[in-house]
């Protein structure tokens, strides 16, 4: 009895192996001879409903490549299926395809066998494509998820064997629908797989001539492949551009938004040590060491800046203002906005900064005459002139701010103040008036 039973259970592994083939073996002429995909869908569907049983292990080693390649290839065809009816079969088609197309690249690595690889790769470039078109829809209807989901396969497909591509765009294409999610923790994971990668940011055109337009591709060797295989479809190759800076800047906004002062600042530094003279690094460190009070290291930070760009009057302008107001050094202050004015005359909250050092300096003098006893008059009126020449200092800075920016509110009440110290009542009310305006 037990030799029974042994081969009774032999004979059902040996049924079940006989019934794969024919059926895969259907769903091709189904495809191929008669160009019915709803019947090969049925076939192939039946294959997956009696390997979901069975299991892959008794399966011949062809016949699971074959079912691999032609699930892959059936699902293709019918997302790509310009009748509704048929496109309809299969809602995750182009995921499907792209799953069996995968495990066939896969399968027959592993087997050191060539059944369909060499099909399955050019089906594997159509899909990648696709999924890439999909994501871009997806992102322009601001589906960050979606967007994000197909880009990030796209990434992983373009490493199955025989397609060998590190996508480097996909990978951050993914990490930009993140970053615009906010999801910040996933976006930085994404950024530094980048840095690892020594992602460049160079980026690889060729003109489609199928789509009409130019489009961009993942590396130069995916370039240079697809314009050997397809010479007549793409055409007019270039390069362009490096876009890591704008990585460095997400990723140092990233950690800054989680908290995570440290590798803030240390990718801050490694950015400033690749691009020392890119303004949105100083800036972004600028606004660093000014939260947390490190006023020395801004200086430091803007006088090696000032070095490379000696006639950056927003640096001279920025370094002004923290001697001005962080640091109370009101001569370096004073010399750093005459550069600055040196280089633009008419830059205007300069202007307006330089004339509120009079102003403060005006104020300080009160408390010297406060101090003063009724019979020093002498002293009175000298304090007393000093603070209007400095007044009379003050005003045509502020009237050429205001001339060149009415609207300012801090320069009119500047004005306000000014013209009340100087005795011009008229044009003090005309301030106000305009103060009142504005609301």
């Amino acid at each position: 009895m037990r030799k029974v039973a042994i081969l009774m259970l032999i004979a059902f592994g040996l049924t079940s192996m006989a019934q794969i083939g024919p059926t895969v073996s259907s769903a091709v002429i189904a495809l191929e001879r008669r160009n019915d995909l709803a019947d090969a869908k049925r076939n192939i569907d039946n294959a997956t409903a009696k390997l979901n049983e069975t299991g892959t292990a008794s399966i011949k080693p062809k016949d699971l490549a074959k079912y691999y390649y032609y699930n892959g290839k059936i699902h293709l065809e019918i997302y790509q299926s310009a009748d509704q009816a048929i496109a309809n079969l299969e809602p995750k088609a182009l995921d499907i395809a792209a799953e069996n197309l995968r495990k066939n690249l896969e399968y027959e690595k592993s087997i050191n066998k060539k059944f369909f690889s060499e099909q399955a790769v050019a089906d594997m470039f159509v899909v990648i494509n696709l999924i890439q078109r999909r994501g871009e829809k997806a992102a322009r209807n601001e589906q960050l998820e979606e967007a994000y989901r197909d880009f990030l396969l796209s990434y992983e497909l373009g490493k199955s064997p025989g397609i060998d591509i590190i996508d480097t765009v996909m990978l951050y294409n993914a990490a930009l629908m993140k970053f615009n999610a906010k999801d910040f923790r996933e976006a930085i994971n994404l950024f530094n797989q980048l840095l690892n990668l020594d992602y460049k940011g160079v980026q690889y055109f060729a003109y489609d001539n199928e789509q009409k337009k130019e489009v961009q591709f993942g590396s130069p060797k995916e370039l240079q492949r697809n314009l050997r295989i397809r010479p007549d479809r793409f055409v007019n190759p270039r390069e362009e551009g490096d876009i890591r800076p704008d990585l460095y800047i997400m990723l140092a906004v990233a950690y800054k938004s989680i908290n995570d002062q440290e590798n803030y600042t240390a990718i801050l530094k490694k950015a400033r040590t690749e691009y020392p003279n890119e303004e949105r690094f100083i800036r972004e460190e600028l606004d660093s060491y000014i939260k947390t009070k490190q006023y020395d290291k801004a200086v430091e930070n803007l006088r090696l800046s000032l070095q490379n760009e000696p006639n950056n009057k927003l640096f001279w302008f920025i370094l002004g203002t923290i001697y001005h107001t962080e640091l109370n050094d009101i001569k370096q202050a004073e010399e750093a906005y005459n550069k600055a004015l040196e280089i633009d005359e008419n830059y205007a909250d300069v202007l307006y900064m330089k004339g509120l050092i009079y102003i403060t300096q005006a104020n300080d003098l009160v408390e010297q005459m406060n101090k003063l006893s009724f019979n020093e008059t002498k002293k009175f009126e000298k304090l007393k002139n000093q603070q209007l020449d400095l007044f009379k200092q003050a005003l045509p800075l502020f009237e050429k701010a205001y001339a060149i920016n009415p609207n300012d509110k801090d320069t009119i009440k500047a004005l306000r103040e000014v013209y009340y110290k100087l005795g011009n009542s008229q044009k003090a009310l005309e301030m106000d008036k305009l103060l009142q305006q504005q609301g």
